[in-house]
């Protein structure tokens, strides 16, 4: 059976990596708030979000632009270019990171809610 849906950070690192690691065929790219990265302590900042909804895929295009041009990559700039067709950005229309640090609880609770959500798809 072939993959019809990608589930993704919402992390700019993790977005250009499912965008440009995986094939087209892969297709689309669901940002997944309960897949972020696990905040221990607010020395993390590299584990925080920024932006929300529609800023993470201007954000997350004109990063990978800057990149694909300092390394003269043509193709690169070019799939920048078609990141806005392949994300689904629904669970991530609002603020979706912490600033504090996570509790064993609630990184529980995050993570039954992020394996229910990969057992639906």
């Amino acid at each position: 059976k072939r993959c019809r849906r990608v589930l993704c950070s919402p992390l700019l690192r993790a977005m250009q990596t499912a965008h440009f690691g995986l094939p087209d065929e892969y297709g689309e790219i669901l940002l997944v708030k309960d897949a972020r990265e696990t905040l221990q302590n607010t020395m993390q900042k590299d584990s925080m979000g920024t932006v929300h909804g529609p800023e993470l895929l201007t954000r997350a295009q004109a990063e990978s632009q800057i990149l694909a041009g300092e390394c003269d990559l043509d193709q690169g700039e070019q799939m920048a270019k078609a990141m806005p067709q392949r994300f689904d950005l629904h669970d991530c229309s609002e603020r979706w990171w912490s600033e504090e640090a996570e509790s064993d609880e609630a990184l529980k609770l995050r993570l039954q809610r992020l394996w229910a959500e990969l057992l639906e798809h």
